[in-house]
């Protein structure tokens, strides 16, 4: 009998969970956007309004879970077109949380939801022997007139993909917190930390103006697995191929530093704050405009291809299978050092 298969930290893999979204039965017929790889939400029609559905987790040591919480929810809410209005959270505490730790995460909550015009409306709180430190699930709900939803299918071979900002902004941030053990400078760590707040990890300013000025056929916002997985989800979820070019994504230098210290690539770095768009050739320029009067810096990293061409990814002059990353690099270099 072979040994059963044991799954990595991280994302369930592509392959398992095309296999299980594969058997789920099919949707009723208000479900505009049901669940599928690179999916960012879900959509429920309601006549002339869309309701647009998130759940994401912040399972990873931080000390601000409740910005992170709050921003990848509503990050994926905005890829759909959508605005986040309303967010539950059901919150794990272990064994040993103290009443002054929930009342300080219930206050961050209510700050970061605040910034982004988000009502808190509910959820779940618990102190339980099942975790080992504190797991955050937000379920955000938001919406969008339905004739201007945006759909991960929509995206087509020719399609320019546009990045907004940088590389591995969140997973920056987060690796910061053990850049000593590295030996990475102080300052260049002290700098790092920021990133959460700038540029921050929200992308809603950004996939607003791109939505409002009719730019894109697709967004998707790059999280777990960095903009190495965002791209090929985006091409899954098109049906199309792929073509980047590496020397054309965006990297910061305090995100350079921290990945030659803990020897990571930040394509496959947790990067939320970045925004992934596929554009039609014709909108290029309308894109940029819109990008250019709120500010945010962006790069146009590859296309979108005819399927048969695959995933593929240009570095220097060579051409290459775009990488795969089982395991986010941040959730490696955690689990790496926790055990080091």
């Amino acid at each position: 009998m072979s040994a059963p298969h044991v799954l990595p930290p991280g994302k369930i893999p592509a392959d398992l969970l095309a296999d299980l979204l594969g058997s789920l039965p099919r949707p009723d017929e208000r479900v505009r956007l049901g669940p599928a790889m690179g999916h960012d939400s879900a959509a429920i029609s309601f006549g002339e309004r869309t309701l647009v559905a998130k759940s994401d987790p912040i399972t990873f040591p931080t000390d601000r879970p409740a910005q992170h919480l709050v921003h990848v929810n509503a990050n994926d809410i905005a890829c759909q077109g959508g605005i986040p209005k309303w967010l539950l959270v059901t919150a794990l505490f272990p064994e040993g949380t103290t009443a002054d730790a929930v009342r300080q995460v219930f206050s961050d909550l209510i700050v970061a939801t605040a910034s982004l015009g988000v009502t808190l409306i509910g959820g779940h709180t618990e102190v339980t022997q099942a975790v080992e430190r504190p797991v955050y699930v937000g379920t955000m709900l938001g919406d969008v007139a339905s004739d201007r939803l945006v759909r991960p299918a929509d995206g087509r071979p020719g399609d320019r993909l546009l990045m907004t900002r940088s590389a591995g902004i969140e997973g920056t941030s987060i690796l910061a917190g053990v850049a000593s053990a590295f030996h990475v400078d102080p300052s260049i760590a002290a700098r790092a930390r920021a990133f959460l707040d700038d540029p921050g990890i929200s992308i809603l300013p950004a996939a607003a103006a791109l939505h409002a000025a009719d730019a894109v056929s697709v967004m998707h916002d790059p999280t777990e697995g960095g903009i190495a997985t965002a791209v090929r989800e985006m091409a899954a979820a098109a049906g199309t191929g792929v073509l980047i070019s590496r020397n054309a994504i965006p990297v910061a230098p305090e995100t350079e530093e921290i990945a030659r210290a803990m020897n990571i690539d930040p394509l496959g770095l947790l990067a939320s704050g970045s925004v992934l768009a596929a554009v039609p050739r014709d909108r290029m320029a309308t894109a940029e405009e819109a990008l250019q009067e709120i500010g945010v810096p962006f790069a146009w990293i590859g296309k979108l291809t005819d399927p048969a061409a695959g995933m593929r990814m240009r570095e220097g002059a060579t051409e290459i299978e775009l990488p795969e990353f089982a395991v986010d690099e941040l959730a490696r270099v955690l689990r790496e050092e926790s055990t080091s």
